[in-house]
């Protein structure tokens, strides 16, 4: 399953609002988790295959989700989210032959 969503701000600090930030968090962190969630359930459906696996969940990032820049503050809260996600589902479900990246 991929996750190739993304919401970006590209103003200077002091130009982004709350309600940018919301819907970065929105669009990257919840609308993420509940794709998550349902691919996720299914791949435990999954008949461990021939390799060991059940199936693997891949989120596209950012460079910002690990350094912000100039411009990037409306942007890097919600890829750095989604990244931070995308860590914790790794080590949680790839017990159960579920890799995440």
């Amino acid at each position: 399953a991929l996750f190739n969503s993304a919401h970006g701000i590209w103003k200077s600090f002091l130009e982004v609002t709350e309600a940018d930030i919301s819907e970065n968090l929105k669009v990257n962190v919840e609308a993420g988790f509940a794709f998550a969630r349902e691919a996720i359930l299914a791949f435990k459906e999954n008949d461990i295959d021939d390799k060991g696996k059940r199936g693997t969940l891949i989120f596209t990032g950012a460079t910002a989700s690990i350094r912000g820049n100039t411009m990037t503050s409306g942007f890097a809260p919600g890829k750095s989210g989604l990244r931070a996600l995308a860590q914790s589902l790794n080590k949680e479900f790839g017990k159960s032959n579920i890799h995440v990246s």
